[in-house]
């Protein structure tokens, strides 16, 4: 059997931001740093003019996402034209929505624009 070697395990990645990005994160975990550095490039290499969502579910996914969107913006970077969104299905556990409220208020002490929306059906 074949083994696939991802190349975020890549010993001889080099980037510009591995560095900085190690030094804000306060991490030193070389797999870790290349991945974050990669979505980091993913953000940077996003057209500017048009609005985007940031789908958020509440899981670690989604929380790693946004933090790395938030380092993104701690780099210096312009910020891109984007909303987080949480869609309230009204079938969620009743501690995800704790864990929702703190985000969005972490979000809006980072000037991120976060949203609850909750379909018609479940609004009335």
């Amino acid at each position: 059997m074949k083994s696939l070697q991802l190349d975020i395990f890549d010993s001889q990645y080099e980037h510009p931001l591995l560095d900085k990005i190690a030094s804000i994160i306060n991490c030193s975990d070389r797999p870790i740093l290349i991945a974050v550095t990669k979505a980091i490039d993913n953000f940077l290499a996003i057209p500017v003019g048009s609005q985007y969502i940031l789908s958020f579910s509440g899981g670690k996914d989604s929380h790693v996402l946004l933090g790395i969107y938030n380092l993104y913006l701690k780099l210096g970077f312009k910020p891109i034209n984007l909303i987080v969104r949480f869609a309230d299905t009204k079938l969620e556990h009743k501690s995800l929505y704790k864990t929702i409220e703190l985000t969005k208020t972490f979000c809006e002490r980072q000037n991120i624009p976060f949203e609850i929306v909750i379909g018609k059906k479940f609004n009335q």
